[in-house]
């Protein structure tokens, strides 16, 4: 009894994209009466694709006014005492733009095509010819993003006095305003 066996195979691994096809070829013939043939085509396509992004945004803004004091005093005749106006502002623009693009998203496996072939082989003989195409994408996006906005703002207007005069007179203190305004902008993109 004679036995031939031959495996051929074809293994191709792609991280870009393949466009043309393959064709193996193995062939046995004459092997004789009781042989047992065998011809194996594997295939595997395999693209991975991974993205870890991490972004941080942290901004802190303190602001302190305070305006002054204004006072008349021990005066024959009374006048007039005005504080400062006081004002804090704050604007804050924050982006961040994250956009993956997958290293298989053009990814085309690559077909192998088997032009195998067994023959004459001897009665009784035990034939195979097997092909095996095998594709698989993985894409893996780990996407990580931190706000942390602190604003802290005072404001204190001063004291306006009058005392202490012959003659009354007035006292005005001072306005005090604060304003904030905090924008947040996130895009995150996964092809």
């Amino acid at each position: 009894m004679i036995k031939k066996i031959i495996l051929s195979s074809g293994t191709i691994v792609a991280t870009l994209a393949l466009t043309s096809g393959m064709a193996l070829a193995s062939s046995i013939s004459n092997t004789g009466k009781g042989s047992v043939n065998s011809i194996g085509t594997n295939n595997i396509n395999l693209c991975t694709g991974v993205n870890n992004n991490n972004s941080v945004l942290n901004t802190v803004t303190g602001q302190q006014a305070k305006s002054g004091n204004a006072k008349v005093t021990n005066n024959t005749a009374g006048g007039s005492a005005t504080s400062g106006t006081v004002a804090n502002q704050n604007t804050t623009g924050l982006a961040v733009t994250v956009a993956n693009s997958s290293a298989c998203g053009n990814f085309v496996p690559t077909v192998v095509g088997d032009d195998s072939s067994i023959s004459a082989t001897g009665n009784k003989s035990v034939n195979v010819i097997s092909s095996t195409n095998v594709a698989s994408v993985t894409a893996v996006n780990n996407n990580n993003t931190w706000v942390n906005t602190v604003t802290l703002q005072g404001a204190q207007s001063g004291d306006a006095t009058v005392s202490g005069n012959t003659g009354s007179g007035d006292a005005l203190s001072g306005n005090v305003l604060n304003t904030n305004g905090t924008t947040v902008i996130l895009n995150v993109t996964n092809d």
